[in-house]
């Protein structure tokens, strides 16, 4: 029997492994780690908002970031979590701390999240969903992106 996509296989082998970025371990790469996260729903979400208890932070890239963000959001792109984790806490003063980012499953959020909980920020969430799902809610972004 022939395996169709065994020419894949020597560049399998040689992809080199690499390191967890700055800031992120091993068990904030872990799925079943991250799937544990506490996440906040997008209903949940707008009504923090609209009572104005939580810091909002985008975790993507900021040129992303300057493409389209929830208003208000702060930029603090992921491998600058951990450097920027005790000013976020404080900046919060004892506010929620909602991160978001466009990943199908919150991936970049949730490594976000565990980052703030190392650093003490106990009720730190991710936003189910993300931007994509803030946007298709129905949410008007700031920044480059306009809503079709």
């Amino acid at each position: 029997m022939t395996r169709p996509f065994a020419f894949l296989l020597p560049l399998l082998v040689s992809v080199p492994m690499v390191s967890p970025p700055i800031g992120l371990d091993e068990g904030d790469q872990d799925p079943v780690a991250l799937a544990g996260v506490a996440r906040v729903s997008q209903i949940e979400f707008a009504a923090l908002r609209a009572s104005g208890r939580l810091v909002v932070v985008d975790v993507r890239q900021r040129a992303t970031w300057r493409k389209g963000h929830i208003p208000g959001a702060l930029s603090v792109p992921l491998q600058s979590v951990e450097a920027e984790a005790d000013a976020l806490i404080a900046a919060a003063a004892g506010r929620r701390i909602v991160t978001y980012c466009s990943c199908s499953a919150e991936q970049t959020s949730a490594r976000a999240v565990t980052i703030l909980a190392r650093h003490g920020a106990a009720t730190a969430a991710a936003l189910a969903g993300g931007f994509d799902a803030w946007v298709a809610a129905g949410g008007r972004p700031a920044g480059g992106l306009s809503r079709q």
